[in-house]
């Protein structure tokens, strides 16, 4: 289980720090880059965790916290990246100005009106900044949480030796 965690850990920074790196030349994504993000972390957890051995299948609530860990980790990479970005740039110092109101983060998306799709691009600070991003978040989370475990089934050697028990 402890595999898994540190697994998850890795993976979140490393692509944390790759979305940091594409909102500062591209823009925030709204829901977009979330629901990216977040399926390809929960799809390389997958990965790694149908080859580990043995199975690791957690409750909720362990499950929970996993997955609000790993979006921590995420956002805090995801922050580093944007510092990365270029070697001159202050994150923290920019998202406070975005708080503020002195400036906007660019940021795009879709939208539907009526039966149209469109999209839409905008600087957004202060609240609906905040908005915006807690509702990527809580789409990285449902991702993250429902991340596909494996069944820590029995084995067909044990289940049948568990049948025979059983009779």
């Amino acid at each position: 289980m402890f595999n898994a965690f540190l697994v998850g850990v890795v993976i979140s920074a490393v692509i944390g720090l790759g979305a940091g790196w594409v909102r500062y030349w591209i823009g925030f994504s709204v829901i977009i880059q979330g629901a990216i993000a977040s399926a390809l972390i929960a799809w390389l957890l997958a990965m790694y965790l149908k080859r580990s051995l043995p199975p690791v299948n957690p409750s909720g609530r362990v499950a929970l916290l996993l997955a609000f860990v790993w979006l921590g980790v995420f956002w805090a990479a995801q922050v580093y990246g944007l510092g990365l970005a270029q070697p001159w740039f202050d994150p923290w110092g920019y998202f406070g100005r975005i708080l503020e109101g002195d400036t906007r983060e660019l940021a795009f998306g879709l939208t539907q009106t009526g039966g149209w799709t469109r999209g839409f691009a905008g600087g957004f600070g202060g609240t609906f900044w905040i908005i915006l991003n807690v509702l990527d978040g809580l789409v990285m989370y449902l991702f993250l949480f429902r991340l596909p475990w494996p069944d820590a089934a029995p084995q067909p050697a044990e289940a049948v030796a568990q049948e025979g028990e059983q009779q």
